[in-house]
């Protein structure tokens, strides 16, 4: 409940980050002015299809949130790695300011317009950086094993 983990040098890496516990506790204190998603998981639903489409669909997703947009890209992995293929990406852009788009129901994403720019930008320019931000070294054995097990996953079916 408190920010008192902030002054332990073992999550030094994690201190510039926003307080979220302040955020929910306060709806007005300072925050950022959106949100962030990102998966890279494969779900029980997608490995149950008798289609191909678990083993085609992109699973790495990553998303940022505005409270005038909302924008998605959706990648594939090079094999064996954790490096997006960019040749193999989808995106959806919904535009909270009409009707059709807070439904999400009008993907404007394909559109040249400024607001698929400056979404696209704020992904690539805030989400992206923190999340290809090194961890610390005693944290590389987890990721390791994290990796390994999300390649022998995704290499196929749950028996």
């Amino acid at each position: 409940g408190s920010g008192g983990w902030r002054a332990d040098k073992r999550y030094a890496h994690l201190r510039s980050r926003g307080d979220i516990a302040n955020v929910a506790r306060h709806p007005r204190a300072k925050g950022r002015p959106w949100v962030a998603h990102v998966t890279d998981e494969t779900t029980v639903e997608e490995l149950s299809y008798t289609h191909s489409f678990a083993d085609q669909a992109p699973h790495h997703v990553a998303a940022v949130r505005t409270a005038t947009a909302k924008y998605a890209v959706y990648s594939a992995w090079n094999d064996g790695t954790i490096d997006v293929d960019p040749t193999d990406q989808d995106r959806e852009l919904y535009d909270y300011r009409t009707q059709s788009g807070r439904l999400e129901l009008d993907n404007v994403a394909g559109t040249s317009s400024g607001l698929a720019s400056t979404m696209s930008r704020l992904l690539e320019t805030k989400v992206m950086p923190e999340l290809r931000a090194p961890l610390p070294s005693r944290l590389k054995a987890a990721q390791s094993e994290g990796l390994e097990n999300f390649y022998a996953l995704s290499a196929g079916p749950i028996p």
